[in-house]
């Protein structure tokens, strides 16, 4: 295995930059270094590896005057083939009783038979029983002299803040992409071969080592920052081979058709990944992995490196935040389905659908508006409400387009406020007490809406009425009422060819506790509201027979 054959002999050898390794050195130079240590970090980041180094150094009979040891002595041969008797490496996770702790509390007490020290280093500590966390507490506190605990663990939370206190906790970091990328060409120049099995030649011209570096990129981003794992697909790729078709189809080549809403080709990418037999959960991965950076770049806070290896600065100014967010979710989404569908690509398609779907504006605005017989678009400002999900525009472009849809609304009433024959109006207005009362008579739950209703302008033979509620103007607008309040009109006002309604951009004052019961209106004058009394039959005969749901 690679991630054995290739593990640092020495500290100069581990990836730079590494706090861990500097601080280790400072201690072993001074010969001031401690009695138990804790290694936290994610797996595969080197935590085993620098601690068999550490138990390296403690019993390297020629230390160098850098800290590193030689490599070359009996016991830094004996622990490089796994043979030197005073290391342990013990696994917590099948050895976490109580017992096996009381097993090597015994074993502690004798001196070390080939070296200076005995070192115990115990991976996954956390998975430690509570009885065997207690048993182990005193003797990490008061170890004998010759004795160096190495506790290593993933998951720092579930280690008890009594074992943390006794211990140098030391955490390792994820590797960066330059650090996996620069492992990985060291391991494929040792080895001398080139990732793919049908070249027919594989040289170290310009031309083949930056495919071979292009390659290297695509296994460090699916290591997620892990030594051991980039090593171990390192070696599947290279025992294995990939085939040359399969590397053409790129994360980056399937996130750009994603970015230019181009479902065919993101459908067809799929198509490839899928003959090509790809891990399509590890693939999607890979995916998040890229927008997800892509989101930090967009917001300034992604490495330089991370600019340049990722290929997203030209993507950055195509993609908005909320077009980033829906990429995140719904590819989270389909990932977590692809292993419960029958059809494992399916997820993937319907997400890419979606994504592909979510249009601008413009685009949606011609496939919705309905069109007149002449061919132009018929305004449909009334009839739609706009809104930020439905057209995928960002804070910006939605607040410059509600500016602009107000302020047409405004310049059409302001010209019917204008054209309008105030005389008439007037006295509408003189009269809408008898109009109420002839409409009534045909219908008695229009008295109620009627009385909460004025009229506000007249424009070529058509009435508007403002009324306050939208639930108001929907009932006046239903044609049979329509008809019934027009006719009414008529009676007194034969100019009065038809009605429309308004909404009021005011809303009525809070009743007191006086009023409630009443169905009032701003308009309605207090000695009107006393007179106004609701009774069960007006109240269904505004609701048409039935109540709000």
């Amino acid at each position: 295995m690679y991630y054995t054959k290739y593990r640092p002999q020495k500290f100069s050898e581990v990836s730079q930059p590494n706090e861990t390794v500097d601080s280790l050195l400072k201690q072993l130079k001074s010969g001031k270094t401690s009695h138990a240590y804790l290694f936290v970090g994610p797996r595969g980041t080197g935590k085993t590896s620098v601690a068999r180094l550490l138990a390296k150094a403690l019993n390297c009979s020629d230390l160098n005057e850098n800290g590193d040891p030689c490599t070359t002595c009996e016991n830094c041969m004996s622990i490089q083939n796994s043979s030197f008797v005073d290391l342990l490496e013990i696994d917590a996770a099948s050895n976490r009783g109580i017992d096996d702790i009381r097993a090597l509390r015994e074993k502690v007490k004798l001196l070390p038979v080939m070296g200076k020290h005995k070192v115990y280093i115990i991976d996954e500590v956390h998975m430690l029983t509570t009885e065997a966390f207690n048993a182990l507490l005193k003797t990490l506190e008061e170890p004998p002299k010759h004795v160096v605990f190495v506790l290593c663990t993933t998951e720092e939370h579930k280690v008890p803040e009594t074992i943390k206190s006794r211990c140098l906790v030391h955490k390792f970091r994820k590797a960066t992409l330059t650090q996996l990328v620069s492992k990985l060409k060291y391991i494929c120049d040792s080895e001398g071969v080139a990732l793919f099995k049908d070249q027919a030649e594989f040289d170290k011209s310009s031309k083949s080592r930056k495919l071979l570096e292009r390659q290297l990129e695509s296994i460090a981003k699916a290591a997620r920052g892990g030594f051991r794992d980039a090593e171990t697909l390192l070696e599947q790729a290279i025992e294995g081979g990939m085939h040359q078709s399969s590397s053409e189809l790129t994360v980056s080549e399937l996130a750009a058709s994603l970015v230019a809403k181009d479902l065919t080709a993101a459908l067809l990418t799929l198509k490839e990944l899928t003959k090509c037999g790809v891990d399509l959960s590890a693939y999607t991965g890979e995916l998040l992995y890229y927008f997800r950076t892509l989101l930090f770049i967009k917001a300034g806070i992604v490495e330089k490196e991370d600019v340049l290896q990722l290929e997203m600065g030209g993507q950055v100014s195509l993609v908005t935040y909320s077009d980033l967010v829906a990429l995140l979710e719904e590819l989270a989404d389909a990932v977590a389905k692809i292993k419960t569908y029958p059809i494992p690509e399916l997820p993937l398609e319907i997400a890419f659908t979606r994504l592909c779907s979510r249009g601008d504006f413009q685009s949606t605005v011609k496939e919705t508006s309905p069109k007149s017989d002449d061919g132009k678009i018929k305004d449909t400002t009334e009839s739609k409400e706009i809104t930020e999900e439905e057209q995928g525009l960002d804070d910006l472009s939605l607040d410059f387009l509600r500016q602009v849809s107000s302020t047409k609304l405004q310049v059409e009433s302001h010209e019917a406020v204008i054209n309008s024959d105030d005389a008439l109006v007037e006295s509408v207005s003189a009269k809408w007490d008898e109009i109420v009362k002839d409409a009534s008579k045909a219908n008695n739950s229009i008295s109620a809406l009627l009385k909460s209703s004025r009229p506000i302008y007249f424009v070529d033979g058509e009435l508007t009425l403002e009324v306050t509620y939208k639930f108001h103007k929907e009932r006046l607008e239903n044609t049979k009422n329509r008809e019934v309040v027009e006719s009414a009109i008529k009676t007194h006002f034969v100019t009065v060819k038809s009605i429309k309604c308004a909404l009021s951009d005011q809303k009525p004052t809070t009743r007191n506790k006086f009023e409630t019961g009443e169905l009032t209106d701003f308009n309605i004058s207090p000695v009107e509201r006393s007179t106004v009394q609701v009774t069960s039959e007006n109240l269904i005969g505004i609701f048409d027979g039935g109540l709000p749901m």
